[in-house]
């Protein structure tokens, strides 16, 4: 990707951050990615206008099943990600974190938020999210973390897509 076709997509994904947008229809289905042993689920997000060029990935894996993940993908490339991890999983920032005074190591669940990443994503090659920040210990569940991300990116939640979870113990076999 050019520079400038670079700097094109951020300030496209910089407006849809910027906006009110909100999920279209029920909450989607688990089903198996393509990731081995692996669920995952796709909502679609619709902008002010109603049109659609992004949606929610959230992946599960059965084996861990406290600790799921949602990103935000905006015309295929990730914008934002929410882990849920053990407290005592630490992941070391990169060093341009510690410019922005991040932590240098980040324990725990954390996100992956575009404006911690903003910058480096124009002054790389590879599009990628790879500084994160702690988030509140007590978000532990997928709806917490949604309603989390809802208000971070300017999402609307209807009522019932609240209650949007990891995958019913029947759906895991």
């Amino acid at each position: 990707m050019s520079t400038e076709a670079r700097q094109m997509a951020v300030n496209e994904v910089d407006e849809f951050l910027a906006h009110e947008k909100r999920l279209i229809g029920s909450p989607p289905e688990w089903r198996k990615s393509t990731r081995g042993g692996e669920l995952e689920a796709l909502w679609n997000i619709a902008d002010e206008l109603g049109v659609s060029s992004a949606h929610l990935r959230f992946r599960f894996v059965p084996t861990r099943r406290i600790y799921p993940s949602i990103s935000v993908i905006h015309r295929n490339q990730p914008v934002w990600r929410i882990d849920l991890a053990p407290p005592t999983l630490c992941k070391a920032n990169p060093p341009f974190a510690a410019e922005m005074g991040m932590e240098p190591t980040v324990c725990g669940s954390h996100a992956h938020r575009w404006d911690d990443n903003r910058s480096h994503i124009l002054s790389q090659d590879v599009w990628d999210l790879p500084a994160r920040t702690s988030i509140q210990p007590q978000v532990r569940r997928i709806r917490q973390a949604l309603a989390m991300l809802a208000e971070d990116i300017n999402l609307t939640l209807e009522p019932y897509q609240r209650a949007f979870d990891e995958p019913a113990q029947g759906e895991l076999f």
